[in-house]
């Protein structure tokens, strides 16, 4: 008997607990080494591609200053009439429904004249880091010079849960447009919380289940649990409502049964 109840606490348990987030936040600097691995000038996780792909760089040998720390990811101008450099970032796993804000400081003092002679970003999110896996817009940079640091967000709501990327694509339709940095990229949101480990649910289960006295089954604690059934098959219950209170019902057991009702448990206990 106490192994069934055991065995019922944990489906009881597992059904019960709410489920839960964490909250997500994530910022890349491009000033921690240790974000890199040897020999590397991308972070660990991102990717980096195109025909003058962008790596971790000093800002001061771009002739720039960086928005936090010594570090920026970017390149300089590029004599190539369409760009076609594309950052992503690692995965992040999401919860449905809820916003997630993709944020990055960018610098881009465009070419001579920076009225013509500019980059746009358009940023994406999608399942994976390839081109053809970022299928969600989330929208596009001003087309025009950034002579400062400039702060530019974006949301996305995933429609379902799994793990997403970001993307930073350049948008150049002229030549010299000039260097092209970012710094201090964030995500936030929310992440699903990692579920109950079996054997901390087993625990949490076998500490109510010591409450029940086996030589008296069907009992927590001195209280009735089970509904009992007459021969006409009626279900019978002391209350109805006390699923609704916590951690456990308060049923009173009835003083006395007729000898033509039989106890049942059942999977509610009440």
């Amino acid at each position: 008997m106490k192994q069934k109840l055991l065995l019922l606490f944990s489906f009881l348990f597992a059904a019960l607990l709410p489920a839960s987030a964490d909250e997500l936040y994530y910022d890349q600097d491009f000033d921690q080494a240790a974000d890199y691995a040897e020999g590397s000038w991308v972070p660990e996780g991102w990717l980096s591609e195109g025909t003058i792909a962008l790596y971790r760089q000093k800002a001061s040998d771009m002739g720039a200053s960086a928005h936090s720390g010594s570090y920026v990811f970017g390149n300089v101008g590029s004599y190539m009439g369409v760009r076609d450099e594309i950052v992503y970032t690692p995965g992040f796993t999401l919860v449905a429904g809820k916003v997630c804000t993709f944020s990055f400081w960018l610098y881009a003092p465009g070419g001579s004249p920076a009225s013509i002679r500019n980059t746009q970003i358009k940023v994406t999110a999608g399942t994976a880091q390839t081109k053809e896996a970022q299928t969600v817009e989330l929208g596009q940079t001003p087309k025009q010079a950034h002579s400062t640091w400039t702060k530019y967000s974006f949301e996305f709501t995933p429609e379902t849960e799994g793990e997403y990327f970001f993307a930073l694509h350049l948008v150049t339709t002229i030549a010299q447009s000039g260097l092209v940095a970012f710094d201090d990229i964030v995500v936030e949101g929310e992440t699903p919380a990692p579920p109950v480990p079996a054997n901390e649910l087993q625990e949490l289960s076998a500490a109510y289940a010591d409450g029940f006295d086996f030589t008296a089954p069907y009992t927590y604690k001195g209280e009735a649990i089970v509904s009992y059934v007459n021969t006409a098959g009626r279900g019978l219950s002391a209350r109805r409502d006390c699923w609704r209170q916590t951690p456990f019902p308060h049923c009173r057991r009835p003083e006395s049964r007729r000898q033509d009702q039989r106890p049942r448990l059942h999977a509610r206990p009440c």
